[in-house]
């Protein structure tokens, strides 16, 4: 799966915040494959400020990822508990479209 920067803070942020074993062993290594690396933040030149993070928006291009079938369905999962709920907005809308 191809993503940018954003998507991938993006579907980080949507991962469910507790939930059983399985599902948080998942979510652990999904973490682990898209999270932001030490590399990234140098070369996209990251800063945070008031907790938001800002970068060059001109280097970051998309990345591929091998995200696994199980790894898939908890995003979808997620994306689907936001669309019910009416809770996607212009960031997740991107994800949701990737996934679906």
């Amino acid at each position: 799966m191809k993503l940018t920067l954003k998507e991938r803070i993006t579907t980080i942020s949507i991962l469910p915040k507790e939930g059983s074993y399985a599902t948080m062993t998942l979510k652990q290594d999904l973490f682990e494959k898209i999270k932001l690396k030490q590399e990234e933040i140098k070369d996209l030149n990251v800063k945070e400020n008031d907790g938001a993070l800002s970068w060059d928006g001109k280097k970051d291009k998309e990345k591929d990822y091998e995200i696994s079938e199980l790894e898939t369905n908890l995003i979808k999962d997620e994306l689907k508990k936001l669309d019910e709920a009416k809770k996607l907005n212009d960031d997740t809308i991107n994800i949701y479209k990737k996934f679906n």
